[in-house]
């Protein structure tokens, strides 16, 4: 425990040097990004790596000529690092809709730190409703990623065989069925939305409930 202790240490001190290391081994790119918001699932199931840029303890030196005094110091240590040239070991930069000082900054990134990969994310902050769906096939939709939803119906847990008896025989009465979905049945879907098999597939809201909910 201490041994990993002390490699991640090492690594949180100076994460640049471990990057650029990890660059010369594998041979892959770094994508930075702010924190929240940002798919770094997208960006691992692409073949590079997902890094958070928390800024520096170091003292503001270049991005007060650009920035207020009162922008946030994660905004403004990150860009300092980047004008500093410290920054080297980022091949692309994504920029999600964390607050207005980091949206607003990153057209500054675009002018003074040139990276071969640059996006804008906005993600909608409430999903569950029909405009934000709408919303993530078309933004998604740009990086070749299909957005899907999965709404089942009652599934076989444990949670849910607590449910009184009454209201499962409901249930189990409203589907056409006549019988509850297994988690298995969930994951055959998930499956099948993962793979090849469904890459045309796009923009659908999938019930999986029995006929339950017709």
């Amino acid at each position: 425990m201490s041994a990993a202790m002390d490699q991640f240490a090492r690594v949180a001190h100076s994460p640049g040097d471990w990057l650029k290391g990890w660059k010369a081994k594998s041979g892959k790119k770094v994508i930075g990004g702010f924190p929240l918001y940002v798919p770094e699932e997208l960006i691992h199931a692409a073949g590079m790596l997902p890094v958070v840029l928390q800024g520096s303890d170091k003292p503001i030196t270049r991005a007060a000529e650009y920035l207020h005094s009162n922008v946030c110091h994660p905004v403004q240590g990150n860009f300092d690092q980047a004008l500093r040239g410290e920054m080297d070991y980022v091949d692309g930069l994504v920029f999600a809709d964390v607050c207005e000082q980091a949206k607003r900054a990153a057209s500054l990134w675009q002018l003074y730190h040139t990276v071969p990969y640059r996006f804008n994310i906005l993600f909608p902050h409430i999903l569950n409703s029909q405009a934000a769906s709408s919303y993530m096939v078309k933004e998604l939709g740009r990086f070749n990623v299909n957005v899907n939803s999965i709404a089942p119906g009652m599934v076989l847990t444990d949670m849910m065989k607590k449910i009184p008896m009454e209201f499962q025989a409901k249930a189990l009465e409203e589907t056409v069925v006549g019988r509850f979905a297994t988690p298995e049945d969930v994951a055959h879907l998930v499956t099948f939305l993962c793979s090849d098999l469904s890459r045309h597939i796009t923009g659908e809201v999938i019930k999986i409930d029995g006929g339950q909910y017709m």
